[in-house]
């Protein structure tokens, strides 16, 4: 069994239309899905969509680290709970080998149980042409190693209490590159995080709306990636600069638990 939780602010179209109507295509039940929403925006969500849509609607807190981490808190520990943004189109498994959504689900956290993991996530980037190059080169398809887990769509097994996964670094930055803190802080707790290669999925980012605005994200986006760097090391991963400005930090694939000597980075 697993629970879906869906943070959002200020989207409640978004949501409706986007996440909760792809969800629906994937024939997940109701059931299953929690919405949380921030306090001063509880009416408005429950007045805009159908409850036909979800199984609960619940307030908590604003900010996207505070929000997670008291949804957390709700479920006890072991719980397998799925992360999913809620401004998704599209979730593309079909490369997967998995029959629909719900039994990849199912698989991934059978996988985590079988390799001593608490975290799985998905391919960061849509492109459907290069992950069906990945088939055709026998590349990885499901890999172990330190590769970036996105924020959009990932699932973990709950550890609430443990201080070891607190987001400490992004918290300070709004929660900006939270998704690059938590896959850290797993990988050095677990030795491990589950990547399926093969699975992607399609959002719109630096929408309207949101936990974070784009008046000053680029320059906190900046801040967290140093701060990161700081706090890890470069044995965790080097800073790099996109084409359009933006820093990002490239987790070094070959990276092992208690290794301060390694060096060599990869791109993720």
């Amino acid at each position: 069994m697993y629970e879906i939780a869906v943070l959002t602010k200020g989207r409640p179209i978004s949501v409706w239309y986007k996440t909760l109507a792809t969800l629906k295509r994937h024939g997940i039940s109701k059931d299953r899905i929690n919405i949380f929403v921030i306090e001063a925006e509880y009416e408005l969500y429950r007045k805009s969509i159908p409850e036909h849509l979800y199984g609960s609607l619940t307030s908590g807190f604003d900010g996207k680290i505070q929000q997670t981490e008291f949804i957390e808190s709700m479920y006890p520990i072991g719980t397998h709970i799925v992360f999913i943004d809620d401004d998704l189109e599209q979730i593309d498994i079909s490369l997967s080998g998995c029959d629909d959504l719900d039994s990849f689900i199912h698989l991934a956290f059978l996988d985590c149980e079988k390799h001593k993991s608490h975290i799985w996530g998905v391919y960061p980037i849509w492109n459907p042409h290069y992950r069906q190059k990945m088939i055709n080169m026998n590349l990885v398809k499901c890999s172990m190693d330190l590769r970036f887990l996105c924020g959009s769509f990932y699932g973990i097994i709950n550890r609430p209490s443990d201080r070891d996964l607190e987001l400490k670094i992004t918290k300070i930055t709004k929660s900006l590159k939270d998704d690059v803190e938590r896959t850290i802080r797993y990988f050095l707790k677990d030795g491990v995080v589950l990547r399926y290669n093969l699975v992607a999925t399609k959002q719109k980012f630096y929408a309207d709306g949101g936990f974070g605005k784009r008046g000053d994200r680029d320059r906190l986006e900046t801040l967290a990636i140093q701060l990161l760097n700081e706090f890890f090391g470069d044995s965790i991963g080097k800073v790099f600069i996109r084409n359009d400005g933006r820093h990002e930090l490239a987790l070094n694939k070959r990276y092992k638990q208690n290794n301060s000597t390694n060096n060599t980075n990869e791109n993720q």
